[in-house]
């Protein structure tokens, strides 16, 4: 029992010292002094809880269940698939999915990234093959995404690059790079090289080719800068959502960001 509080405190003490990192590097972006108030103390803590709380549910991402119906689906909601980001497994994504389920989405699979390292397009492959799975499960001509971080890039290539674009119906993001992150130069993976600004995905990835939304917060510590995580808002077929305090694990607890998130997916039925 000592040695696991041991363990719990090494990683709060460093989940705690990375986001201070990340704060301070936003603060830098931003050009504006730091000031913490009840709010930013809020968020801070808000964000590290959920980091230790996903870090916790891990072992459950080793789990690749098939695409199934739940009984609590009402009506004919075009089938949704989720996708992940950096680092994550499908654990990070089941409190949106629990969400989507109780509210009526009869068929929401969780996927997971495959392989664990790998070059971007690679794992891009990975989700147009869920996509693949969820229809064939389903029956449904097309399915709806919504991904999160790395996962919206993902499934941005997959659309564009992979004749994902005629199973796709919609795409909503939360917090995801289109134009590249600085803060991937920190990445350990193959695939965090590629979420570079200037890199040739980055720089090949383009625009969903599908319906999309982007929801992204102004205190995620993650995507530098946050301007990245937003698509063009002078084209109609995007939309854009701007989301406070809320740190970039944290936007997958906020109900906030769930509600948009179903708003999106009722908005293209």
């Amino acid at each position: 029992m000592t040695a696991l509080v041991s363990i719990l405190l090494v990683l709060t003490i460093a989940h705690a010292i990375g986001l201070a990192c990340g704060l301070a590097i936003l603060a830098v972006e931003r050009g504006k002094s730091v000031h913490f108030d009840l709010r930013g103390i809020s968020a801070f803590v808000r964000e590290l809880c959920a980091h230790l709380l996903f870090l916790g549910l891990k072992i459950g991402d080793r789990i690749r269940p098939n695409p199934c119906r739940s009984p609590h689906a009402q009506g004919s909601r075009t089938p949704v698939l989720l996708v992940p980001g950096y680092a994550d497994g499908r654990s990070t994504m089941l409190p949106l999915a629990s969400y989507l389920r109780t509210r009526g989405w009869g068929w929401v699979h969780v996927a997971n990234h495959t392989p664990f390292s790998a070059p971007l397009p690679d794992l891009a492959d990975s989700v147009a093959r869920e996509v693949r799975r969820l229809q064939e499960a389903s029956g449904s001509d097309q399915v709806d995404i919504v991904a999160f971080s790395m996962g919206g890039v993902l499934s941005t290539w997959a659309i564009n690059h992979l004749n994902c674009s005629e199973r796709v119906r919609s795409l909503v993001t939360i917090a995801t790079p289109f134009s590249g992150t600085r803060t991937a130069v920190f990445g350990m993976r193959r695939q965090a090289s590629d979420l570079l600004p200037d890199s040739a995905c980055i720089l090949d990835l383009g625009v969903p080719q599908v319906p999309a939304t982007a929801i992204r917060s102004t205190f995620d510590t993650v995507i530098l800068p946050v301007s990245s995580a937003e698509l063009p808002e002078n084209d109609p077929q995007y939309t854009n959502h701007l989301v406070h305090w809320h740190g970039h694990h944290a936007m997958l607890l906020s109900t906030e960001v769930f509600a948009l998130v179903a708003h999106a997916l009722d908005a293209d039925t």
